[in-house]
């Protein structure tokens, strides 16, 4: 199964781009930069599209990927995997390092400053893991780089994915048709156990310490990544599906546009420390209604994209190497989103005068995902591919070291470029 690179990434482009604006209304809202902001009126709508988005985005990255891994040769797809992993790693850093500086002169002006939220923000960014901001007590971690968990989940996705792939080529040679049965239980039965125990136990920090976690982001991302098995192995019912969500694909959107339509203008009460738990994503968000958190709706989102996407790539190997980087970009477009917003709104405030600012939200609102898409790709452009290179180096020496230790000769070149030759692709010279 092959699919034209320029729909795949076009699609990406789109929930990015709903990503940087959805974050940017929610920095611009009440809670978080000061009551009477007008952004208000919709920041419910676009925190229950988010939720959608965000899950259907999870799916759609896991079809890609096993799309990725399938049509390419195994030393380009290691190549272009490590390369992958160790852009999101160098992104996750730095951007977390920003927000740590930014996050506190915000805090601090905003009269909203705790000290462990910069321990926790320097931990998750280093480690890759949102592990510590699982409670909404006022007293708790919370990070600084509030929209930068895509990344973090995605990350780990990508560093598991293999041996889930893997996994499914074992049940089926074990078990032949019956694994069919066994993937696609396994491929749901995450997702829906998770969706159930969010809604029920709405007075708990279930959905929201999970919400943003890579454990329940991986379940989505391998249920694009088993989709795109099945649909492989010819198997029946993913064909159905297939079809299914094929034919009535604008029926689905327009019912989803529908539902995150009817929350335009839902009032919203001021954010409160002491406020109860309840269903949100991020600590200083609003309460949602129960309904609005039902994680397999957007897993159902993200099922009709796929099956939006045209059947009719050639050069599979070009195609994934042109993708690399926007793909690139999109991805530190997220991890350094709310760093810059701040940033922007602090400009703002000092230029303008507070006041002036608060008043003029909704227009801030609108400047701040170009703001954030313009600094991705120069940052993409002009920095990350020398820090890359430093990194490619820093890890050879390192290999070289430990290998020296061990007895074992490392014969790769100590320091190897980024820009290096993709073997088989015409036209293409470097990644």
């Amino acid at each position: 199964m092959q699919f034209n690179r320029e729909p795949i990434i076009n699609v990406f482009g789109v929930v990015v781009c709903f990503f940087l604006c959805s974050s940017a209304i929610t920095l611009c809202s009440s809670n978080y930069s000061g009551p009477g902001s007008r952004m208000d009126a919709v920041v419910i709508t676009y925190d229950v599209a988010f939720i959608d988005v965000m899950s259907a985005l999870f799916v759609l990255s896991g079809f890609t990927w096993s799309w990725v891994y399938v049509n390419t040769p195994k030393d380009d797809f290691t190549v272009l995997q490590h390369y992958g992993l160790l852009s999101l790693y160098i992104d996750l850093t730095l951007s977390s390092v920003l927000s740590v500086l930014i996050g506190s002169i915000y805090n601090l002006i905003n009269a909203n400053f705790h000290a462990l939220d910069v321990i926790a923000t320097l931990i998750e960014g280093f480690t890759g893991v949102r592990c510590l901001d699982y409670s909404q007590d006022k007293n708790h971690w919370h990070s600084l780089n509030v929209a930068s968990w895509p990344v973090q989940s995605l990350m780990w996705c990508i560093i598991t994915a293999k041996a889930t792939y893997t996994f499914n080529a074992k049940i089926t040679e074990r078990f032949g048709a019956r694994g069919y049965y066994i993937i696609s239980v396994l491929s749901i039965f995450g997702v829906l156990i998770f969706t159930i125990f969010g809604v029920m136990h709405s007075d708990t920090n279930i959905f929201y310490s999970n919400a943003t976690s890579f454990t329940y982001r991986t379940m989505e991302f391998n249920l694009g990544l088993h989709f795109y098995f099945l649909v492989c192995q010819d198997e029946v019912c993913s064909h159905v599906l297939w079809g299914f969500l094929h034919h009535f694909r604008g029926v689905i959107y327009m019912l989803f546009v529908c539902i995150w339509w009817s929350e335009v203008g839902v009032a919203v009460s001021p954010f409160d420390e002491n406020e109860e738990v309840c269903l949100r994503l991020y600590y200083m968000n609003n309460c949602l209604p129960g309904h609005h958190v039902f994680m397999l709706r957007g897993c159902i989102l993200g099922l009709a994209m796929i099956t939006s996407l045209p059947d009719m790539a050639d050069q599979v190997e070009a195609s994934v190497v042109h993708m690399i980087p926007t793909a690139r970009a999109l991805c530190t477009a997220i991890s350094f989103c709310w760093p810059v917003y701040m940033t922007t709104k602090i400009v703002l405030d000092i230029s303008f005068g507070k006041d002036a600012v608060n008043s003029n939200r909704a227009l801030v609102a609108i400047i701040m995902p170009f703001i954030g898409t313009a600094f991705a790709f120069l940052y993409d452009s002009l920095v990350k591919t020398h820090l890359l290179d430093l990194a490619v180096c820093a890890y050879a020496q390192m290999a070289v070291f430990f290998s020296s230790m061990l007895g074992r000769p490392y014969t790769t070149p100590v320091c190897e470029p980024l820009k290096q030759p993709v073997a088989g692709l015409d036209g293409v010279d470097e990644i």
